[in-house]
C-alpha cells in the first residue's frame, strides 16, 4: 500500500470530502465520502499520483535515530546536538521549523 497525505481540504457541492493533512493508504483505489455518505468520490493510484492536491508519503519520509545514554548522564543539563533529517517540500519544510518552534520549548 502507498500512503499519501492531502495538502487540502477537498469539497464538493459545499461538503467536505476530505480535510487537509489526512492520511491515506492506497493500493489500486479508494473511495473517500462525507461523513453522512451522502457524496463519494472514487480516485485510482494513477489519479491520485497525478494529483498536486496529494503528496506521496515515502518510507524515508522521517528518520530518527535514539541512542542511549548510560544511567548516570539522564539527568545531566548540558547542550546536546538534535539532527532531524525528513525529506520534503520546502514550504512543508518551513512548516516543520514553526511547529517544532512553536512546540519544542515545552520540552525544554
Amino acid at each position: 500500500m502507498t500512503k499519501f497525505i492531502c495538502k487540502k481540504d477537498i469539497e464538493f457541492l459545499g461538503k467536505k470530502i476530505i480535510k487537509k493533512d489526512t492520511i491515506i493508504e492506497v493500493d489500486k483505489e479508494i473511495l473517500l465520502e462525507t461523513d453522512d455518505k451522502s457524496l463519494s468520490m472514487k480516485m485510482t493510484i494513477e489519479e491520485i499520483l497525478k494529483n498536486e492536491l496529494f503528496e506521496e508519503i515515502k518510507d524515508d519520509y522521517l528518520k530518527m535515530s535514539i541512542k542511549e545514554v548510560s544511567g548516570d548522564e539522564e539527568s545531566i543539563v548540558k547542550e546536546w546536538i538534535l539532527q532531524l533529517k525528513v525529506t520534503t517540500t520546502r514550504k512543508r519544510l518551513r512548516e516543520i521549523e514553526k511547529f517544532l518552534n512553536q512546540n519544542l520549548v515545552d520540552y525544554l
